[in-house]
């Protein structure tokens, strides 16, 4: 998979072989979702993370986090199915 970190790297999503730019795929989410904070790393070591709300994970955490946007919204889409991009 070809994925940069907070880039417009296109990436493959799984299942789909659909190629899709990240921040696009941002941007649908947040206008589709309410209530879910997408947050970029303040360095580049640091990683995305999303806040979203008490009871969406299965943990009862608020916060996912991944090495690159392609791979937070992979993560958030697995959790809202029902409105991924």
């Amino acid at each position: 998979m070809n994925r940069a970190v907070g880039g417009r790297i296109l990436g493959v999503l799984p299942g789909g072989g659909v190629e899709h730019d990240c921040v696009e795929r941002r941007q649908q989410f947040e206008a589709r979702v309410t209530g879910v904070t997408i947050l970029p790393p303040a360095r580049p070591e640091e990683r995305w993370r999303a806040v979203v709300p008490l009871g969406v994970l299965p943990d009862d955490g608020t916060m996912l986090g991944a090495g690159s946007l392609c791979n937070l919204m992979d993560k958030l889409e697995l959790f809202y199915p029902d409105l991924a991009g």
